[in-house]
C-alpha cells in the first residue's frame, strides 16, 4: 500500500475534515483513506465520454 503525504493543507479545510471524520465515527486517517479510495473508483467525465462514444444502441440499425 502506499503512502500519501499533504503539506501546506489550509488549516480551515483540516478542522472541517477533522470534524466529518469525528462525525463519522472515523480517524482522519480513515476518513481521508475511505473518502480518497472512493474518489479513485469514481469515473472521470473524460471517462465516462470515452465509454459513451464506444455504446453502441442495439434497438439502432444501419439505414
Amino acid at each position: 500500500m502506499a503512502t500519501v503525504q499533504i503539506r501546506n493543507l489550509d488549516d480551515n479545510a483540516y478542522a472541517t475534515l477533522q470534524r466529518r471524520a469525528a462525525e463519522s465515527g472515523r480517524s482522519l486517517q480513515e476518513y481521508l483513506r475511505v473518502t480518497l479510495e472512493q474518489e479513485a473508483r469514481r469515473q472521470s467525465v473524460e471517462e465516462l465520454l470515452g465509454a459513451a462514444r464506444g455504446h453502441v444502441d442495439p434497438r439502432s440499425t444501419t439505414l
